[in-house]
Formats: structure tokens, C-alpha cells, sequence
């Protein structure tokens, strides 16, 4: 078993939170690891080495830091669930479509007036 990274670490504790608390009480201390190694490795699995693109950028705000994040990949799910989203209609991507515009627009308005101030443009 290799070692553990702390953000997976707390997503194999909370993998063992939502079991039964009579199951999780019985568990071993290897059996505890294992499942926070599987935990650990299925999570990895679902996002790193799945998605040909991985897009991530960090936005510093006072006090904290935001990120935004764009995966892409080859469609992998069964048909089934194409046809439960279809039920939805196009209006979702239409929305959807226009707040990642007006995000857009928000976004780099912030950016071009950040460059202006500190390129002392504007004074």
C-alpha cells in the first residue's frame, strides 16, 4: 500500500462516516486502510486519468482563493443515461450555456480592469 495524500485521506473518512455504524465499528485497522486506500485510488481514477483535458486556474480573492475547473473527455456513459437527460430538454444547456457566458463576460471584464490598474492606465 503507498502512502496515503491527506486530501485522500479525508475522503476515505468520510467513505467510513456514511457506513453503517454497526459495519464501521467492526472494522479492523488494516481493514480501515484499505478501504481508505481503495477510496483513495477509485478517486483518482474518477478524475485525473479519465479526462483528456484538465484545465485548472486559481483566482486569488481577499481573504481566500477560488479555482475554476475544466475537465473534458470521451463520453463513457451507457445510453440509458443520454435518454434520461434528453427528458430535461434543450433549456438546461441553453442556460447553461448562457451563465458560462455571462461568467465569461464577468470574468474578463475583471481581468482587463485589473490590467488597467495595474498598468496604471487609470490613475
Amino acid at each position: 500500500m503507498s502512502v496515503i495524500e491527506p486530501a485522500a485521506q479525508a475522503f476515505g473518512e468520510r467513505v467510513l462516516k456514511i457506513l453503517p455504524s454497526g459495519c464501521a465499528d467492526e472494522l479492523s485497522i488494516a481493514q480501515r486502510a484499505a478501504i481508505k486506500q481503495a477510496a483513495a485510488d477509485a478517486r483518482a481514477d474518477d478524475w485525473t486519468s479519465t479526462h483528456s483535458l484538465d484545465v485548472r486556474y486559481s483566482i486569488p480573492a481577499p481573504g481566500r482563493w477560488f479555482y475554476i475547473r475544466i475537465i473534458a473527455g470521451r463520453e463513457r456513459r451507457p445510453r440509458h443515461r443520454h435518454k434520461a437527460e434528453e427528458a430535461y430538454g434543450s433549456g438546461r444547456a441553453v442556460f447553461n450555456i448562457l451563465m458560462l457566458g455571462m461568467f465569461s463576460v464577468v470574468f474578463y471584464t475583471l481581468v482587463a480592469g485589473g490590467f488597467l490598474v495595474f498598468s496604471s492606465v487609470l490613475q
